[in-house]
This record gives C-alpha cells, structure tokens and sequence, in this order.
C-alpha cells in the first residue's frame, strides 16, 4: 500500500508538472510581434554594428599630456611675443615710440579695409552664382 501511494504520488507529480514545462504557450514577444520576418529570419542584415576599439591607457594618457605640453608652448610663445613687442618699444626713444605705434595703428586700419573688401567681393560673387 505504501509503494502504491509513493508510486501515485510521484505519477501524479509527473503528469501535473512535465507538461508545463514542456511546452511554453505564446509568449508575447514585442520584437516579433510587430515583425514576424525578424522572429523568422533573425537580424537584419543592413544594421551591422561597429566594433569600437579602446586605445590604451598609455596612449591616451600620452596624447594628454601632449596636447597640455602643446597648450603651455602656445602660452609661453604668446607671451613671449607679448614682452618682447613691449621691449622693442621701451628700448626706442619717445619720437621714435610714437611713430611706431602710429603705424601700427595705421597697419592695422588697412587690414581691416582689405579684410572688408575681400569679404565684401566674395559677398558679390555668392550672388552671382545663386
């Protein structure tokens, strides 16, 4: 009597649970719903994802410290330039000083007029091809 029961028991267990785990049902899947062909056929060709490659650490690390290398040469010539345009006048005598920051400023005015003429010409021309 007792191996009957274990035997039912366990047969019972068997058919309840074997066949839920068998079989899945329709599960809603929200990829394939919408597109049936992408359930049949999988992911489309045409999107084809880049492989992406991580430089390392070294390299970037190295091309860091080269750009602030380049940024504190760029200051330093800057500055540079800066001193030694304020020595060359410091060292000239007062006529001479005078005259040389009247063409400075007149050097700078006929940049500013060519500067405005050329855009001003490129301006015309843009009209002429429109």
């Amino acid at each position: 009597m007792n191996k009957k029961l274990i035997v039912f028991i366990f047969m019972l267990a068997f058919f309840v649970f074997w066949p839920a785990m068998d079989c899945e049902g329709q599960i809603f899947r929200p990829d394939y719903s919408s597109r049936p062909d992408k359930a049949i056929f999988g992911k489309s060709l045409k999107r084809k994802k880049q492989a992406t490659v991580k430089e390392p650490r070294a390299v970037t690390r190295a091309r860091k410290k080269q750009e602030e290398n380049e940024k504190r040469q760029d200051r330093e010539y800057e500055e540079f330039v800066r001193n030694n345009r304020n020595r060359s006048l410091e060292i000239q005598e007062p006529q001479v000083r005078d005259r040389m920051i009247a063409n400075r400023a007149e050097s700078d005015y006929r940049y500013k007029v060519k500067k405005k003429k050329i855009s001003e010409r490129n301006r015309k021309t843009g009209r002429k091809y429109r």
